[in-house]
């Protein structure tokens, strides 16, 4: 007769998974502002959550801007001088 092996979830420790044991890498795109351009293009495989925009300093919410494929889109260009930093979550 055959015995089926069950997997068991396991919690672990508050604190014990960090990112050296995962091995993520982040990477990030920075852009400088013209005050015309509204697409900027972005790694393959990214959505809306998988990544953080940041304008001046200031953090975009996933509303204020969009993702088609590789193009990141903001409804109004940004203001030509500003950086933006676009960090890539691990996907």
């Amino acid at each position: 007769m055959y015995k089926r092996q069950h997997a068991t979830a396991v919690s672990p420790a508050a604190g014990s998974i960090t990112n050296t044991a995962l091995d993520l890498t982040y990477t990030s795109g920075l852009y400088t502002g013209d005050g015309s351009t509204t697409d900027f293009t972005i790694d393959a495989g990214h959505n809306t959550n998988s990544v953080l925009v940041i304008v001046s300093g200031l953090v975009k919410r996933p509303n204020q801007y969009s993702i088609s494929g590789t193009t990141l889109q903001f409804p109004t260009a940004p203001n030509a001088g500003v950086t933006i930093d676009i960090r890539y979550f691990p996907v």
